[in-house]
């Protein structure tokens, strides 16, 4: 499993959808969506309260997007960019 340093967050994004009654492209769901995510690994010097499992929600351009087969759809985010975590 991928492990977060210093005070990264990596969160495995979701997308709201915006509709239910019609069909959303990806790229268009993608750029107007509400980003959330679920914390996958926390840095050691995290200072924010939140942990693996809980689910967040972060600005769509901030954080870096990490790409490899196995890893798909994680995001790099320094803890600055965790606006909110969502009650289940």
């Amino acid at each position: 499993m991928i492990q977060a340093i210093f005070s990264d967050v990596i969160v495995k994004v979701h997308y709201e959808q915006m509709s239910n009654s019609i069909i959303i492209p990806d790229s268009a769901l993608k750029q107007h969506a509400k980003f959330y995510g679920e914390v996958m690994s926390i840095g050691p010097e995290c200072t924010i309260e939140i942990k693996v499992g809980d689910k967040i929600v972060f600005p769509r351009h901030e954080g870096f997007l990490i790409k490899s087969d196995q890893y798909d759809g994680f995001y790099k985010l320094k803890e600055d960019y965790c606006l909110a975590k969502v009650a289940d």
